[in-house]
């Protein structure tokens, strides 16, 4: 009785475990998307000092780049871009847009 009960439980451990392999949480952070913008650099109070107006899946939209090397913020330098979504804090006044970090830059002529 003992040898059954323990065939069973071990069973049904091991097919619990298989069952959980493959699951993966569902993320709505992006990974390695490619996209092109314009880096706008303000010196005004008020405004945000530093993003990337950039048209990406047929959207326009606003990144704040987390870590955009210093050759590269130049106002209306258009770039591409390889960028994951970030959860750093957006700088005051930045708050309309989206922090990324970026893994890749080029500039674009």
């Amino acid at each position: 009785m003992l040898n059954k009960f323990s065939i069973a439980a071990f069973s049904l451990v091991f097919v619990a475990l298989i069952g959980s392999c493959g699951n993966k949480k569902s993320s709505t952070v992006e990974h390695g998307l490619m996209a092109e913008g314009t880096v706008k650099v303000s010196a005004q109070s008020g405004e945000c000092q530093l993003w990337i107006m950039s048209t990406h899946s047929s959207a326009t939209a606003g990144f704040y780049p987390v870590n955009l090397d210093d050759q590269f913020k130049k106002n209306d330098l258009k770039i591409a871009f390889n960028f994951n979504d970030s959860r750093a804090p957006l700088p005051e006044n930045c708050t309309n847009l989206k922090a990324i970090a970026i893994s890749e830059v080029k500039v674009l002529k």
